[in-house]
């Protein structure tokens, strides 16, 4: 399988939104996941199996599959489906089906499979076709979940409410209180319009470049510090 870059994800994912609901292209707004999946079963046949134990293999405790003939959705019933955890696997699930439905009929024995480990957004350099279709899945459903085009709006509106920047919908993360302040505005803002979680922010800041970080400090950091406040 060829590997998408992260422009071809971005657009992939954009289209899906734009032919779902386009308004979730102008305004910021928490991807509504439940009529989106439904569309998806309207549209291509994804079905909700329910919930229900998964099991465990060598990777670990199995958090939901996808079988690539079926469609069919089932979910580990430990998992809390109002949590932001449950948002970033489902988005998980219809980025795998968008994406590697293909791939899975022919290469995975016809089932796409999700394990915690598979959620981690550590940057990684990819070390086999798994990990590959892992981090795409991952681009994928942030894009879906933070589209960049309201993501952007939705920083320079609160960074304006909040007195300005010098750089509108770029977040600086240094020594100065200012930047300080407007980062922890922003982050929080972002948390409740899109029903996300911190950690995904900030990758997606990081993956986006809209995020920069104080050059003298170890990656993170500062941020851990700021954080744990």
């Amino acid at each position: 399988m060829d590997a998408y870059t992260a422009n071809q994800l971005e657009y992939k994912a954009e289209a899906l939104l734009a032919r779902f609901d386009p308004v979730l292209l102008e305004t910021p707004q928490a991807t509504p996941l439940g009529r989106l999946c439904k569309w998806l079963g309207n549209e291509y046949g994804v079905r909700f199996g329910g919930r229900e134990s998964l099991g465990s293999d060598e990777h670990g405790r199995c958090l939901a599959r996808i079988g690539a003939e079926s469609g069919l959705l089932r979910f580990d019933p430990s998992l809390d489906p109002d949590g932001p955890v449950f948002r970033f696997l489902l988005a998980r699930m219809v980025a795998h089906w968008a994406l590697h439905r293909g791939t899975a009929r022919t290469q995975l024995g016809g089932g796409l499979f999700i394990h915690r480990r598979d959620l981690g957004l550590m940057r990684r350099v990819p070390h086999g076709a798994s990990q590959e279709l892992n981090d795409e899945a991952n681009r994928f459903a942030a894009a879906l979940l933070l589209p960049r085009l309201t993501l952007s709006m939705a920083i320079a509106i609160q960074q304006s409410n909040m007195g300005g920047s010098r750089r509108s919908g770029i977040l600086f993360l240094d020594v100065q209180p200012e930047h300080v302040r407007l980062f922890r505005g922003v982050l929080h803002h972002l948390r409740h319009t899109y029903g996300v979680s911190r950690t995904l922010i900030l990758w997606r800041l990081r993956e986006l470049g809209w995020l920069i970080e104080h050059r003298h400090f170890r990656p993170g950091e500062l941020l851990r510090a700021y954080l744990s406040e």
